[in-house]
């Protein structure tokens, strides 16, 4: 994550707050669901897809006045940039089932706004980082009023590599004490090591 930080928020002449989309424009990502969320501040989606087109065209009113940026693909320091400006990420989709977004928006130290299902529930567990409701308008509002940078930065680091090399390493036993070492239904993983059956899970 040392990519995605904090940063000093410098978009001063934006009307606030700023909600953020980062990912592909396409059908599954239920745009529409964060583009007609009502906001006094501004919408900003970073991402390219085959529905930008007919999106741009659609919301060319909010976009004229301010409301609405589409930014296109971003990469490296400048998507990073974008993602600590944000005040509250937005994570439209309903059908992803992980969401590597919503890790670079916490450790950019931003709560995340998303709909109960699988991939943002997994993650967003805790307080201070966001907020999962069935109406994406009341977790953006829950989520303004209860969001904590210092809550984001926290979770995000239990998603470390190296939290994930520990836990995948805690998963293995000798072939030895394995019940399946005989039958050929779990994987060596290297001489002498076997992968423990139902032991890999979010850290």
């Amino acid at each position: 994550m040392e990519l995605f930080h904090p940063r000093p928020k410098t978009h001063h002449a934006v009307r606030r707050p700023i909600l953020l989309y980062v990912g592909r424009i396409s059908r599954e990502k239920n745009l529409p669901d964060f583009l007609n969320l009502p906001s006094d501040g501004t919408k900003y989606v970073v991402g390219d897809g085959p529905l930008l087109t007919s999106l741009r065209r659609t919301y060319q009113r909010q976009v004229e006045a301010g409301r609405l940026v589409f930014f296109g693909e971003r990469h490296g320091t400048a998507l990073a940039e974008l993602y600590a400006e944000a005040d509250v990420f937005v994570f439209p989709s309903v059908t992803d089932t992980f969401g590597n977004v919503i890790l670079e928006a916490l450790a950019s130290g931003v709560p995340v706004a998303a709909h109960p299902v699988s991939g943002p529930a997994d993650i967003l567990t805790g307080t201070g980082v966001g907020a999962l409701h069935h109406d994406l308008a009341t977790a953006v509002r829950q989520t303004l009023a209860h969001g904590q940078a210092e809550a984001c930065l926290t979770l995000a680091r239990h998603y470390s590599w190296e939290t994930a090399t520990e836990q995948f390493f805690r998963a293995l036993v000798p072939l030895s004490a394995s019940p399946h070492n005989h039958s050929g239904t779990t994987g060596r993983l290297r001489r002498g090591w076997t992968l423990r059956p139902g032991r890999l899970c979010p850290a």
